[in-house]
C-alpha cells in the first residue's frame, strides 16, 4: 500500500497548515465540494466510504467523521484522494489548501476523537536513503503520515534493497477499525508531527531510520476552577457584585456580610464544595468495587495453552484496589504496601566472566519443621541479584547492563549445577529484569534448559520506554529518582570506575540529569556501543520475542507508567506458541495491589504461583520430600 511507502526527501521546511482549523465543521459531501471536480471517482467513492464505514463508533465519530477516514484510506489509482491531498500539502503555497480546509477540519476532528497511541510504528520507502537524513536533525511532517503497527505489513510492500523508518510514536492514531483495509493495521501521525532523526541500523537485508516524536513540553498555566471574588465592601450588610462567568457574560452572586465579618453565599457554595466531591468519590467507589476488569489474553489456540489456562483461573481478571483509582497512585502505593515474607536466605558469590565480576545468589532456606504459608508449591527460592546490587559488593570496572545476558546464562548454569538435570528450573523477572530474562529466553531458544519463564512489567521496547520516562510528570515523578538511585549506586562502587583508565567520565556521569544521560555516561563507555541509541536498539528484547521456545507467561498492565506495553510486539506473539500474554487494565508498574486494604499477596504473586503449578501438572511432576536429621532434601520425580 503505497500510503506507507511514500516518504518527503525533500530539504524544504514547509510553512506550518493552521488555516482549516477556524473552517466550520460540515458534512463529508459539502466539505469536498470545493474540489469535487478536480478528483476523478470522487462522487461515487463519498457515496462508498458513507456506505461502507464503520458506523456506529465506540470512540464517539459521527458518521461523517467516520466516512472522512474510510474514504482517506480507499485506493483508485493516482487520483486516491490521499495522494493528492498530501500532494497538496506539500506545496510551498499555502493558498492551495483553501479548498481543503473543510475536509481537513473534518479528518482532523476525526482523529482528535480517538486515543492517542505511544508505540513504535513503520513506514518505508524503495532504496538506500539513510545518507539523506542527518542524525540528530529536527523535521516537522506538515502532512499525514500512515504508518503500520505491523512490521510484517509494511515490508509486503517494500522490495530487497529498501530502507524501513521505525517511529517512536508518542500520539499514534490508530484508525485501523475505521480503514478500508483494516488487516493493514495503519497509524495515522497528524499534521505537524515533530520528529527528530535517530541512528540508522540494519534490520535482516534493509537498513532502518529510527525517528522519535518530540512533544512540546511546555506546561501551560491553567486558569483557577474558582472564580475569587474580592468582597470589599465589609461595612455593607448586603450588596451585589458582578464575577465573569465560563461564557464571558456577566453573572451576580449575591454575598451576606454579617457585622461579625463572617460571609455567606445564597447558594450555599461552601457547602457544595464538600457534599459534591464526597459524593461523587463515594459514587467512583461503589462502582470501582462492582465493575468488571476483564484482562486481555493473547495466545495461539493449541492445546498446551488451553490447559494452562483452564489450571489457571487468576489470568481472566484483576481486580485492583477500588480506592486506588490512579496508575501512578498504584505504582507508588505498590513500593509501600506489597508485603515482604520473612524468608531467609544464604547467600553465594558466583564469578560470571573473566575480568572477575561476580552476583550475588540468594537461596532460601526452609528450616525444618516451618511450613510458610506463602510456599505453597513447596518450592526452593533463588534470587539473582544484578552486580553490585542487593548489598553485593561490585568487584569489576563493569555495572549492570539491560542488554547483557551473560550474568544470567552463567547463574542458571550454576543452580542447574547445584539441584541437577532432573529438577525443573523457572524463572521469574521484573522490569528491568524481565527484559534481560526475554532477551537471554530469545537468544538461548531451542537450547535454554529453564522449563518456563514468567516476564513481568517488562520494558520491550529501551526507545518507547525511556521517551515515556522523559514525558513532564514522568520525567519530575520517576526518571529523576531513577537517575538519582543510579547516581548513588555508581558513588558506593566509584573505586572501579575512578582509575585513569576508565572508560567512565564521572563529573558527567554525576551530572545526569536523566536515566538516558547517565546510560550514555556509563553503559555506553563500559560495554562499546556506539551511542545511546545503539544500546537502547540491543538491549530492547522485543527483537526476541519470536525465539522463545519454552513455555513462557507475559504479564504486563495497560496503565503501567513506565514501561509502556505499546512495544510488545503481538504479531510475534500470535506466531509463537510458546507465549501467553495478559494484558490486565490496570496494575501500575510492578504492584497489583488487591483487596480493600493491600497487604496481602499481590495479584502477580497470585499468577506466578498458579502458572508454575500449572506447569508441574502439565509436566507430570510432584515433588517427594526426604528428610534427615539436618536438613530437608527436595527431589523431584516424574510420574510414569
Amino acid at each position: 500500500m503505497s500510503r506507507f511507502m511514500y516518504i518527503d526527501q525533500t530539504t524544504i521546511r514547509l510553512p506550518p497548515v493552521h488555516g482549516y482549523r477556524t473552517h466550520p465543521l460540515l458534512p463529508l459531501r459539502k466539505a469536498l465540494d470545493p474540489i469535487i471536480s478536480q478528483i476523478e471517482k470522487l462522487e461515487e467513492s463519498i457515496k462508498f466510504a458513507k456506505s461502507e464505514c464503520h458506523f456506529p463508533s465506540e470512540h464517539g465519530l459521527t458518521h461523517e467523521e467516520s466516512a472522512a477516514i474510510y474514504l482517506y484510506t480507499m485506493e483508485w489509482g493516482e487520483q486516491s484522494l490521499y495522494k493528492v491531498l498530501n500532494a497538496t500539502l506539500r506545496d510551498q503555497n499555502r493558498s492551495v489548501l483553501i479548498p481543503w480546509n473543510g475536509y481537513l477540519k473534518l479528518f482532523e476532528t476525526a482523529l482528535k476523537k480517538l486515543p492517542s497511541l505511544q508505540m513504535n510504528v513503520w513506514r518505508g520507502i524503495k532504496g538506500e536513503v539513510t545518507k539523506k537524513y542527518e542524525e540528530n536533525k529536527e523535521e516537522t511532517w506538515w502532512y499525514f503520515s500512515s504508518c503500520s503497527s505491523s512490521l510484517k505489513a509494511v515490508k509486503e510492500f517494500l522490495g530487497p534493497v529498501s530502507t524501513l523508518f521505525m517511529i517512536e510514536a508518542k500520539n499514534g492514531k490508530d484508525i485501523s477499525a475505521y480503514s478500508s483495509v483494516q488487516k493493514e493495521k495503519e497509524i495515522i501521525l497528524s499534521l505537524g508531527t515533530r520528529v527528530k532523526v535517530g541512528d540508522a541500523l540494519d534490520h535482516d537485508s534493509m537498513k532502518v531510520i529510527h525517528f522519535r516524536e518530540l512533544e512540546n513540553d511546555d506546561v501551560e498555566e491553567l486558569p483557577s476552577p474558582f472564580l475569587k471574588m474580592n468582597v470589599g465592601a465589609a461595612a455593607q450588610p448586603n450588596f451585589k457584585q458582578q464575577v465573569a462567568s465560563a461564557n464571558n457574560k456577566s453573572s451576580t452572586v449575591e454575598i451576606k456580610t454579617y457585622p461579625n465579618g463572617d460571609k455567606y453565599d445564597t447558594d450555599h457554595f461552601q457547602t457544595l464544595l464538600v457534599v459534591v466531591p464526597s459524593t461523587v468519590a463515594i459514587i467512583g467507589l461503589i462502582w470501582r468495587t462492582i465493575k468488571r476488569y476483564p484482562s486481555t489474553i493473547i495466545k495461539q489456540s493449541t492445546e498446551e495453552n488451553k490447559f494452562l489456562i483452564n489450571q489457571c483461573p487468576s489470568f481472566a481478571e484483576y481486580r485492583p484496589t477500588a480506592w486506588i483509582f490512579n496508575r501512578h497512585l498504584m505504582t507508588i502505593l505498590g513500593v509501600l504496601f506489597r508485603p515482604l515474607p520473612p524468608i531467609s536466605f544464604e547467600r553465594i558469590i558466583v564469578t560470571v566472566d573473566h575480568t572477575g565480576g561476580t552476583v550475588a545468589l540468594d537461596w532460601h532456606i526452609r528450616p525444618y519443621r516451618r511450613q510458610l504459608f506463602y510456599s505453597k508449591l513447596d518450592l526452593c527460592c533463588v534470587v539473582v541479584h544484578a552486580r553490585g546490587c542487593g548489598q553485593s559488593k561490585l568487584t569489576s570496572s563493569k555495572s549492570f547492563c539491560a542488554a547483557n545476558t551473560d550474568d544470567v546464562r552463567v547463574s542458571l548454569k550454576y543452580i542447574r549445577s547445584t539441584v541437577g538435570e532432573e529438577t525443573p528450573i523457572f524463572a521469574v523477572g521484573y522490569s528491568l529484569g524481565a527484559g534481560i530474562l526475554t532477551k537471554f529466553l530469545g537468544e538461548e531458544s531451542n537450547q535454554c534448559s529453564l522449563q518456563g519463564a514468567i516476564v513481568c512489567c517488562a520494558s520491550f521496547d529501551m526507545h518507547l520506554t525511556t521517551n515515556n520516562l522523559e514525558r513532564w510528570f514522568n520525567l519530575r515523578m520517576y526518571n529523576q529518582r531513577l537517575t538519582n538511585n543510579l547516581i548513588q549506586h555508581l558513588r558506593s562502587h566509584e573505586e572501579h570506575f575512578s582509575k585513569s583508565d576508565s572508560q567512565v567520565n564521572l563529573n558527567n556521569a554525576y551530572q545526569s540529569k536523566t536515566v538516558r544521560d547517565f546510560d550514555m555516561h556509563t553503559i555506553v563507555p563500559q560495554y562499546g556501543f556506539r551511542n545511546v541509541e545503539h544500546y537502547y536498539s540491543v538491549a530492547s528484547p522485543n527483537q526476541y520475542v519470536k525465539s522463545i521456545r519454552i513455555p513462557t507467561l507475559v504479564l504486563s498492565a495497560i496503565d503501567d507508567p513506565i514501561c509502556p506495553i505499546g512495544g510488545l510486539p503481538q504479531d510475534d506473539v500470535l506466531q509463537n506458541p510458546s507465549i501467553i500474554v495478559i494484558k490486565t487494565l490496570e496494575g501500575g508498574h510492578v504492584s497489583y495491589l488487591q483487596g480493600w486494604w493491600p497487604k496481602s499477596f499481590s495479584y502477580d504473586n497470585i499468577v506466578v504461583v498458579d502458572y508454575i503449578k500449572a506447569r508441574l501438572k502439565q509436566m507430570n511432576y510432584q515433588w517427594e520430600k526426604q528428610i534427615d536429621v539436618k536438613s530437608i532434601i527436595d527431589t523431584s520425580t516424574q510420574k510414569q
